[in-house]
């Protein structure tokens, strides 16, 4: 995967309306009813899926169904575009604004769940074959020329550094509550979130399918499981609450500031540490032999 995927990474970057439901407090029998209402995650979601289906159709109706792009493969980039949707356009947007819980799911999703399974559908093959044939190998010229300006960045550490970075600033309670209060800050930072955990998860695919890169991507890995284990300790074992602006939302959910705080911790330690691992399992498997990522054929 030799190609940065901007067009999905632009794409799939978040724009909400509100920040966080604007700090209404949404009781747990009220969920099902506070849909988020920006329309735009929808759309661009619907617009990326059918510039994917029209690629894989005019892909597989050349090469043959499951030659160049496999079928799972595009199974996990549906998955991936529902998982942004689910952080972004369900009604777990909405209740960030009362509970961190929701809003640390929201964090994990969009940084170690989502990206990857976009990524492995490898868009950067499908939407190639949304262009018209005489311009394809220009365009693929084109995003070789950028990826190439790009590649000090798309490699497992500066990337896992980058990424980490971009985590912990965030995470620093003056620029999490201004994401709270502000619409522009907070679509900032979940843009950021979002291209960072890209080009981390980029960069772990590549050194998957590059054998002189594994180990650099052994190391991002476990520089990444220890940055989101030790930023998830800090929200667990702290005995104070660092996010004073929930306020009392997290009272109706039957839980104090503290425990709250306390469960968001323990979502970014866990689930987020459980998706680096499960990569670290794979990429140590590639390097043992006992497997690989395939590599589709080029059939632009």
């Amino acid at each position: 995967m030799r190609r940065v995927t901007l067009v999905v990474l632009l794409a799939l970057a978040p724009a909400s309306a509100a920040a966080h439901g604007g700090g209404e407090i949404i009781f747990p029998a009220e969920v099902l009813s506070h849909w988020h209402p920006d329309p735009l995650p929808l759309l661009l979601a619907l617009g990326v899926v059918a510039l994917y289906g029209i690629g894989l159709t005019r892909l597989w109706r050349r090469a043959g169904v499951g030659r160049g792009v496999r079928g799972w493969q595009a199974g996990l980039f549906a998955g991936g575009v529902l998982l942004f949707l689910f952080a972004l356009a369900s009604p777990l947007e909405s209740v960030t604004g009362t509970l961190l819980t929701a809003h640390m799911i929201q964090h994990v999703t969009l940084v170690a769940a989502a990206p990857a399974l976009v990524l492995l559908g490898r868009p950067d093959i499908v939407l190639l074959w949304t262009i018209p044939q005489r311009w394809r190998h220009g365009t693929a010229a084109a995003l070789s020329t950028a990826a190439n300006v790009l590649r000090p960045l798309v490699r497992p550490v500066p990337a896992a550094l980058i990424h980490g970075a971009v985590i912990w600033a965030w995470h620093a309670p003056p620029l999490f509550e201004a994401a709270l209060a502000s619409d522009l800050v907070h679509d900032l930072e979940h843009a950021t979130f979002v291209a960072t955990a890209f080009l981390f998860w980029q960069a772990i695919f590549l050194a998957m399918r590059r054998s002189a890169w594994r180990l650099a991507g052994l190391v991002a890995i476990v520089l990444t499981v220890i940055q989101s284990g030790l930023l998830g300790a800090l929200l667990t074992l702290s005995n104070r609450v660092l996010y004073p602006a929930y306020g009392d939302g997290p009272l109706a959910w039957n839980l104090t500031a503290l425990a709250d705080q306390q469960l968001a911790g323990l979502v970014m330690w866990v689930p987020a540490a459980a998706a680096y691992l499960a990569a670290g399992v794979a990429l140590g498997a590639a390097i043992l032999g006992f497997t690989g990522m395939p590599r589709p054929q080029r059939l632009t």
